[in-house]
């Protein structure tokens, strides 16, 4: 089943608000490149599902989004 309004995430992130207010800051692990994709394939779904939400934030509450490739930035 696909919710395009992200409703499990706004409650997730709505219970995160209240427990430690605004912004929140979001450090993404998942991998970006992979030889079979697995994670990689949540990286644009999270990513998307992020974007759509600080959309209905004010500027000074919406989330701030860190995409890092850990395993990359290792063997780099």
């Amino acid at each position: 089943m696909v919710d395009p309004f992200y409703t499990a995430a706004a409650e997730h992130f709505d219970d995160l608000f209240s427990r430690y207010g605004a912004p929140i800051a979001i450090l993404n692990l998942i991998k970006r490149r992979e030889p079979t994709p697995r994670e990689s394939k949540l990286l644009d779904e999270y990513t998307h599902c992020v974007n759509y939400l600080n959309q209905f934030l004010p500027p000074a509450h919406k989330m701030v989004y860190i995409a890092w490739d850990m395993s990359r930035a290792y063997k780099e």
